[in-house]
């Protein structure tokens, strides 16, 4: 399963040391210390309730830690906005997709590029914009077409099924020159074999376009296929990590997650 042994000697893109989060008596985030490499996909794996989500936001800094830091590409970014840490290429999606549902999916890719120039676009004027910069929609169009998404260019947002609007996250993080992309659950919600396409594509986007991915995901059957390293979190801990195979088959990990399905 996954690349693991493929990516071993990677450089650490992302680290967190004693990171710590509570919300009044519940400590969400309790003493994890992880690291992501280039050029991989790593998956937090845990029940719900485990602190992944926490664990992620407090990453991107839509929660201040309460201790413990967290580096990105070797600078600390501990307690940054998510606008400064998004300016680094550290991009953080959503389970739920938050596309602009009144924009077409290539002027959703166009607005979410950082080469955009804010200022000068609006919606009356946005064609003009797109007739003038020819390389930028050249590029949107290449992401598009690399995603399997360049046959609804020309949809608006709130058209496409749900399977679409995740390779749309994934096209407007791509086009935002994003470095490493935190996806929560990814294939949620979405059939078997799409499910495989977006998690193909992604595999793809590292080589093609010099991403690393952290992920939430539940579906394990599906996931466990794709990706390289795995943490397994359960009550603000991280309790396991490694390889797939090694982690899916820790005791700790079946008694908390697992149960008796593993076994099978």
């Amino acid at each position: 399963m996954g690349g693991g042994e493929r990516n071993a000697g990677n450089d650490i893109v992302l680290e967190t040391s004693g990171l710590r989060k509570s919300f009044g008596a519940l400590r969400a985030v309790d003493d994890v210390s992880m690291s992501v490499r280039d050029s991989m996909i790593t998956l937090i794996i845990g029940p719900n309730g485990s602190g992944k989500t926490t664990l992620i936001n407090t990453i991107a800094g839509v929660y201040k830690p309460d201790s413990g830091k967290v580096k990105f590409r070797g600078i600390d970014i501990t307690g940054w906005p998510p606008y400064k840490i998004n300016e680094l290429g550290l991009v953080r999606t959503f389970q739920i997709p938050q596309p602009f549902t009144k924009l077409t999916v290539i002027e959703n890719l166009l607005i979410s590029s950082r080469d955009i120039d804010r200022v000068s676009i609006s919606k009356n004027l946005l064609r003009k914009w797109i007739e003038k910069e020819s390389s930028l929609v050249k590029e949107a169009f290449n992401i598009l077409k690399f995603l399997n998404l360049d046959k609804v260019w020309d949809h608006y947002a709130y058209e496409l099924s749900g399977g679409q609007l995740k390779l749309l996250e994934l096209g407007r993080a791509l086009i935002n020159k994003a470095k490493l992309i935190i996806m929560d659950e990814p294939i949620a919600g979405v059939a078997p074999t799409l499910a495989h396409s977006i998690l193909g594509f992604m595999r793809k986007a590292i080589t093609e376009y010099n991403v690393t991915f952290l992920i939430i995901e539940h579906r394990l059957d599906i996931a466990l296929k794709y990706v390289d390293f795995v943490y397994a979190m359960h009550r603000g801990r991280i309790i396991s990590s490694g390889v797939p195979d090694e982690v899916i088959k820790d005791p700790k990990v079946i008694e908390s997650y697992l149960g008796e399905e593993i076994k099978k």
